[in-house]
């Protein structure tokens, strides 16, 4: 490995053990790519391992709570270690594997994922110096180094990476389910199931949140209106106000001691007071949409430069739609390589409300496509696609495919101007949309198998192309997609998203763009690459290479991508060019849809506790809690359960719920931050 670059080193030796790996920063121990989790390095081939901007990087080690997944035991005392062989009989080194030094008396042991310890979930180092990582959560890689430190994260026992003993992680589970305070008690016994301190315990609470307030130096007619607040928000009612203020009178004879040790300490859940470490780098980067891949093509030329020089509107929101409907018009007619001839993407376009254009921009792309003659909008009923894509509003994908039937189209694209729109009168829930999207994405078999002729349709697999493309706002896309998609439904990995800068263009007075000429050469480089029909890469093996390591449903993107690029400028062999555009728009894809974190959840509870981390993703990693409930409107369920599934994400350690002083004067906030990942 003495040709390797420290990066690559470094993530060897986790590759070649199967373990997902994440780029950390130099010299220190933050994983900096947004949305790390759904994209971990997985093979050496990997761009980013050969990014000269990443030569020095350290890594991370991705936990995925799946059979075939690892996760790791971080241990920072060897008393840990000590206590384990006193509760179990057992000891760590009866079941040897993959052990990590940290620094001296600080590891991290990697386990193969087994069905028990999936279940058994991530054990956060509240329960003491230790920690459980088993779902999405990572420690520092062998071989990286700490500045602080300055020392090398070494390999102490090199044994292959082995499935942990039951009996170890039954015990991880006992710590977790009973962990106790001073007094021997279950601190699972000191809060109900909306995570409220029980009566018996709301004194000695109450206590120990005056005392930390008043060490930070606040009055005590503040700390009354305080104390008032977290009591509220915080324990069990009936409360009684009067001995709440005078728990807080009673620490007028201490003198506020910012620097002083507090003795006062009940281990009932993290201090809600105490501002915790927020990890702000879980905040989702909005993706730049890579312009430059426009150049010398008939529809960046011809299409989007003449729009932007007439409107405010954005060349994304122009651009992807137009290449979509360029591959609808070539799909059965044009293929590359050894690869099936279905040229099929889905397009969403999302933004902020107003101003953004994404209709209109929509409808600019038609009418293009209808000059050129590839399209049109069924609207009447007498319609005849004639072999043009038929753009087709539908309520439903049975609507959808009773409309195709009638004007007799192969090519088609349905286009939801409004997502929520849709998704209000498709009757998604319980409905068969999202298989019907998956079998039109693929040209699968597609029918509604009713037996009445008047209201039947059948089209053959790979008979047809149709697409689909609609337009939302974000706040609509958080609400509507999770009813649209539901749990693991694919249609996730078969959108293109196409997300808007954070700011409009300014206004302008708006003119028809002229695009007469471009369609003409569009229609020109349909026509040609159609008489060609099989298009071939200049090294098949040089394109497996640049696309190694990306998922399956992104190649297949890449693939489809590339063709369009060297039809559309005009080439006749797939090369080096083409495909470095396809990979630029792909990653662009990739971080559009780590962005919008779009959620599939198996039912309403598991989908708003998704809802509220990617809130809080989407916000840097920290809000006001009264923002937080506005933005996801929590009055929508029963509020006990809100209570419930808002607390069950702060007893899992995911999320911080905490009070932070503001201005001088005013009242501390209740806030809600991303707890940052416990790595070492």
């Amino acid at each position: 490995m003495d040709n390797l670059t420290p990066l690559q080193r470094r993530a060897k030796l986790l590759l070649d053990r199967g373990v997902p790996v994440l780029l950390v920063s130099a010299g220190a121990k933050d994983a900096f790519e947004p949305g790390f989790q759904a994209n971990p390095i997985t093979s050496f081939n990997d761009p980013r391992l050969h990014d000269p901007r990443f030569v020095d990087c350290n890594t991370g080690a991705l936990a995925q709570a799946k059979l075939g997944g690892g996760w790791f035991f971080e241990v920072d005392d060897k008393a840990v270690l000590d206590k384990i062989k006193k509760d179990t009989g057992h000891g760590l080194d009866e079941a040897p594997t993959l052990v990590i030094e940290s620094r001296d008396g600080h590891w991290h042991f990697y386990f193969q994922q087994t069905e028990a310890s999936i279940k058994m979930g991530n054990v956060p180092q509240v329960y003491g110096p230790f920690s459980a990582r088993v779902n999405n959560q990572y420690v520092v890689g062998p071989d990286s180094h700490r500045n602080d430190i300055n020392r090398n994260y070494l390999t102490v026992i090199d044994e292959p990476i082995a499935p942990a003993p039951d009996w170890f992680v039954q015990w991880l589970v006992a710590q977790k389910v009973a962990s106790k305070n001073e007094k021997g008690e279950s601190v699972q016994a000191q809060v109900n199931e909306f995570g409220k301190i029980r009566h018996g315990y709301i004194h000695g609470w109450l206590v120990h949140q005056a005392g930390v307030l008043r060490s930070m130096g606040m009055d005590i007619s503040k700390l009354e209106e305080t104390l008032l607040d977290l009591a509220h928000s915080s324990c069990e009612e009936p409360l009684d106000d009067n001995k709440i203020r005078q728990v807080a009178r009673s620490f007028e004879r201490y003198e506020p001691q910012p620097n002083a040790s507090l003795p006062l300490v009940q281990n009932i859940k993290p201090d809600p007071i105490s501002v915790p470490e927020i990890d702000t780098s879980e905040g989702f980067i909005r993706p730049e949409f890579p312009h430059w891949v426009l150049d010398r093509t008939s529809i960046g030329e011809g299409l989007v430069k003449p729009a932007l020089a007439s409107s405010s509107k954005h060349a994304e929101f122009i651009a992807m739609p137009a290449i979509q409907m360029m591959l609808n018009a070539l799909s059965g007619n044009v293929r590359v390589g050894m690869s099936g001839n279905n040229l099929n993407i889905y397009v969403g376009l999302v933004s902020p409300y107003g101003k953004f254009f994404k209709s209109s921009s929509c409808d600019l792309a038609m009418d293009y496509f209808r000059i050129v003659g590839l399209l049109f909008k069924a609207s009447g009923k007498k319609d005849e696609a004639m072999g043009r894509t038929a753009i087709i509003h539908a309520g439903s994908p049975e609507a959808f495919g009773l409309r195709a039937r009638d004007i007799i189209a192969k090519r088609a694209i349905l286009f939801n101007d409004e997502l929520g729109k849709f998704v209000s009168k498709a009757g998604i829930e319980g409905s068969s949309f999202s298989s019907d999207l998956l079998s039109w994405y693929g040209s699968g078999e597609f029918g509604n198998g009713t037996t009445a002729t008047k209201n039947a349709f059948h089209f053959e697999a790979g008979t047809y192309t149709f697409g689909w493309l609609w337009a939302t706002t974000d706040r609509g896309f958080n609400r509507h997609w999770p009813k649209l998609a539901g749990i693991s439904s694919g249609l996730e990995d078969r959108m293109f998203y196409v997300v808007s800068p954070a700011e409009p263009k300014p206004a302008t007075p708006y003119s028809d763009p002229i695009l007469v000429d471009g369609a003409v050469r569009t229609r020109q480089l349909i026509d040609k690459a159609v008489q060609q029909g099989k298009f071939d890469f200049e090294s098949p093996e040089w394109f497996a290479k640049k696309v190694s390591g990306l998922d399956p449903r992104s190649m297949d993107l890449a693939q489809k991508l590339a063709l369009y690029f060297c039809v559309d400028m005009g080439d006749t062999i797939v090369g080096d060019e083409h495909v470095d555009r396809a990979l630029a728009l792909v990653q662009y894809r990739n971080q559009a849809a780590a962005f919008l974190a779009p959620i599939e959840a198996e039912n309403d509870g598991a989908r708003m506790q998704k809802e509220i981390l990617r809130e809080l993703r989407q916000n840097r990693g920290k809000m006001r809690y009264r923002d937080l409930c506005r933005a996801l409107d929590y009055t929508s369920i029963e509020l006990f359960k809100w209570n419930r599934l808002f607390q069950g994400l702060v007893n899992e350690g995911l999320i911080a719920d905490f009070s932070e002083p503001t201005t001088s004067g005013k009242r501390v906030t209740r806030m809600v931050g991303l707890r940052k990942p416990e790595e070492d």
